[in-house]
């Protein structure tokens, strides 16, 4: 299982390359106080390192599926 609050590639600051993406209030409320609550912080994890992070583990499920579904 990929570890959603430990050995993340941290990004830079804020620059003019990042793009706003839409999110839902309610979900933007929820990231933000799990980032900003007790259990992430000090770890460094922001916004786009949790959005990575949560990407990375979405494509590594998919993988496994299909790897399972091959060897049927």
């Amino acid at each position: 299982m990929l570890s959603l609050l430990r050995n993340h590639r941290p990004r830079g600051s804020f620059s003019e390359e990042r793009v706003p993406i839409n999110i839902a209030p309610e979900v933007h409320n929820r990231l933000s106080a799990l980032l900003y609550g007790p259990a992430f912080m000090g770890s460094g994890v922001g916004f786009s390192a949790f959005i990575d992070r949560a990407c990375e583990a979405a494509e590594t499920e998919f993988a496994e599926k299909m790897t399972r579904e091959r060897q049927r």
